[in-house]
């Protein structure tokens, strides 16, 4: 019944009366340590500093502050116009998924796959002018990933 009201009512309580999240936190981890664990004293204050140069624990407040500099400094507004460069100006509804396709090698011992760009918009049953991409050798591998050259095209 003690672990009921430690681990759930008081931080309920406390919540309900506005306190703040972090010494919601604090104190019910409190309770819990000095009440309803068995854990020694000791052991929680070598555990505490032996984890302080944890490097987790010191890469989100770093994290945090990095990113607040580059907000005030305009750099994160930077950073989103190169992103958007990167595209080359394609919108994310222009975007086309390719089509697998396979046809027969000219001996007729192989079948060649290949990728088939074609933009949202075209009629299928049209004719329509093309662009070849080659792709790579017997070393190179094609998968479906996004190209920014490819989808500028199509």
């Amino acid at each position: 019944m003690v672990n009921v009201l430690a681990y759930f009512v008081l931080p309920t309580v406390l919540l309900v009366l506005g306190v703040p999240i972090f010494l919601v936190l604090l104190v019910t981890c409190l309770v819990v340590v000095l009440f309803v664990a068995d854990i020694p004293t000791e052991a929680i204050q070598t555990y505490i500093f032996g984890s302080l140069d944890n490097f987790p624990l010191l890469a989100v407040p770093f994290f945090v502050l990095a990113g607040e500099i580059m907000a005030q400094g305009g750099i994160a507004r930077r950073v989103v116009i190169w992103v958007i460069s990167l595209v080359g100006g394609v919108r994310s509804e222009d975007m086309v998924e390719p089509y697998l396709v396979h046809y027969p090698s000219k001996d007729g011992k192989w079948t060649i796959s290949a990728f088939v760009y074609m933009p949202y918009n075209l009629p299928h049953q049209a004719e329509h002018p093309a662009i070849v991409y080659v792709h790579g050798g017997p070393t190179a591998q094609t998968m479906n990933t996004f190209n920014r050259f490819v989808q500028y095209m199509a």
